[in-house]
């Protein structure tokens, strides 16, 4: 009766409303070509209500309890309205063609035997589509190569992956952890995920997002413990800026690798952290470091990185002013690769320490391209410190000069010359632990290119500061003097003039040799209480000879090129 009654023309024209009505069974409408228009309100449906390849031109259902519901590929040339209903199982409306808002506002969804709450694969929707206002769903939700020309409103929403099955411990990645996906989704709005609470990961791989991606307020976690991901933005195209902290809780991997961003991305006042307690093979897998909380690898970024508040000489325009607390990250942060125009950070928005001693929370900087820094913390002793945050085998034996070159590049540009040198000269410091690493590994070969670092750094900070060489040549200079005065004292020096040499008036001066020096010159010499020397005995003899002056003989030999008098006048034995 009911089906003939929203056939029959005839009876009215417009739509047809029906309050209050107990169904008991179910409602078939399948194939039904010009369906009138319907508004159920406070019915009880026993069993499906079913409207597959249908036409009409809206539907709406406010407060009905039904089984289930299913519109796959139903055209419907206006709303679709589902708030505020009960549906034991799932919400089918694979292909479904909607040139209007499909709004789920209020609306409480089971799970059918394959785990779906709600199979939105490929359908076409020409406004907004709303998860919104108090909605949920026990199980996956699926919106995968879909269309949506309005926003995607999924806020004060809560999913859940079906917890079902029983974890199979040969396989445990075969347990449905993901509480939506939308691959593929074209969203022609925002994407609006605030104070969403998520149990399982929220996948959005490969979808294009023409307005901005809001998750500020959420909590998102997952039971996976092979890939604990929470949010999978993986190669997503985002128009508009991305907004994941201000209250955003993640208890899993935030992943955007591959990702393109033509504003800005704002993680200021979010929290991000991972399960330190992975299975122990998966450990082993990871090293000594902890998985990525933070994942930005290979992505696009044009607007700014927020980790933290900008400064306010870095006069960078963030379209929410409240971002006044860093980002609190107790996990990895992944940049490898990564191109970000703009970069705002600070030591507080750096990895947090782990509480065990074998896990390292690090960043990943190897790769990572970016123009300038917009946080307060840009001296080269704070980024040789946010430098160090890069796994140990980075700085070691596999060490990668990348992160170093590029931070030196920026602070040029920004004008902090004196500071890029500062971070040049660390960057040749690892150069050499590199290759102390390399000999430890091969000993019996000379490390060449160790002590070459060790001279080049000691004289001259490998170039970054040639002034320097100036005060070490002073030093190696006052040094060496020491050694030439000690010398002279022994009798090593002698006239470098054959004349004088020869001289018959000096024959109590000559020796033989050094080490019979003070020997020979006590019994040549009548006073014998004092030995004497080429030095002394030229100086009581022959007054107009040049004296023998360790300092400046120490900067002949060390300058060459300074042509000091009296240093031609003596030679070493």
């Amino acid at each position: 009766m009911l089906l003939n009654v929203l056939l029959d023309k005839d009876l009215f024209e417009g739509k047809l409303e029906i309050r209050g009505a107990y169904i008991d069974g179910a409602v078939i409408l399948d194939g039904v070509t010009k369906l009138r228009p319907l508004h159920l309100t406070h019915c009880y449906i026993s069993e499906r209500l079913s409207f597959g390849d249908a036409e009409t031109r809206s539907i709406v259902l406010e407060n009905v309890t039904v089984a289930s519901l299913c519109g796959n590929s139903t055209r419907i040339d206006g709303d679709l309205f589902i708030r505020r209903c009960n549906i034991a199982e799932s919400l089918e409306l694979f292909g479904a063609e909607i040139t209007g808002t499909l709004s789920c506002t209020g609306t409480r969804l089971g799970l059918n035997r394959d785990d779906t709450s709600v199979n939105l694969i490929t359908p076409s929707i020409g406004g907004k589509l709303e998860f919104n206002g108090g909605f949920s769903a026990n199980g996956t939700i699926f919106i995968d190569d879909s269309i949506i020309e309005g926003i995607f409103d999924c806020s004060h929403a809560y999913l859940s992956a079906s917890t079902s099955k029983q974890v199979n411990p040969s396989a445990p990645w075969e347990v449905p952890v993901r509480a939506l996906s939308a691959y593929r989704a074209r969203i022609s709005g925002t994407l609006n995920l605030r104070e969403t609470v998520a149990h399982g990961e929220l996948s959005f791989t490969g979808a294009e997002i023409g307005g901005d991606v809001d998750c500020r307020g959420g909590t998102f976690e997952t039971p996976s413990e092979i890939d604990p991901i929470t949010l999978r933005f993986t190669r997503i195209r985002v128009g508009g800026n991305v907004y994941i902290g201000r209250g955003l809780r993640s208890s899993g991997k935030v992943e955007f690798n591959g990702a393109s961003i033509s504003g800005n991305v704002n993680c200021a006042g979010g929290q991000f952290s991972v399960p330190y307690d992975p299975k122990p093979n998966i450990q082993k897998l990871l090293g000594n470091v902890t998985r990525d909380a933070l994942s930005f690898v290979n992505a696009r970024i044009g607007g700014c990185l927020f980790l933290a508040p900008a400064s306010e000489e870095a006069n960078v325009a963030s379209t929410d002013s409240s971002y006044n607390t860093p980002a609190v990250i107790y996990g990895s942060l992944d940049l490898k690769g990564a191109n970000i125009r703009i970069i705002a950070d600070s030591k507080a928005a750096w990895p947090k320490p782990t509480n065990r001693k074998n896990l390292h929370n690090v960043i990943y900087l190897d790769g990572l391209e970016y123009e300038r820094f917009a946080g307060k913390d840009i001296t080269a002793k704070d980024r040789i410190r946010w430098l160090k945050y890069q796994p140990t085998a980075h700085l070691g034996r596999d060490f990668r000069p990348q992160p170093f070159e590029q931070l030196m590049t920026v602070l040029r540009n920004m004008g902090h010359r004196l500071e890029a040198g500062r971070v040049g000269i660390a960057r040749e410091r690892y150069f050499f632990k590199r290759a102390l690493s390399q000999w430890r590994e091969a000993p019996h070969r000379i490390p060449l290119v160790a002590i070459l670092y060790l001279i080049k750094g000691f004289f001259i900070d490998h170039g970054y500061r040639p002034r320097k060489v100036v005060g070490r040549m002073l030093l190696v200079a006052i040094i060496f003097a020491f050694y030439y005065n000690h010398a002279e004292k022994q009798g090593v020096f002698a006239p470098s003039d054959s004349q004088v040499l020869l001289d018959e008036t000096l024959h109590s001066c000559r020796v033989v040799s050094p080490e019979d020096n003070i020997t020979q010159v006590k019994s040549l010499v009548g006073d014998q209480t004092t030995a004497r020397r080429w030095t002394a005995c030229l100086e009581e003899k022959l007054p107009e000879h040049p004296r023998f002056d360790p300092m400046i003989y120490s900067l002949k030999i060390l300058l060459p090129f300074l042509d000091v008098f009296k240093e031609k006048s003596w030679v070493p034995m």
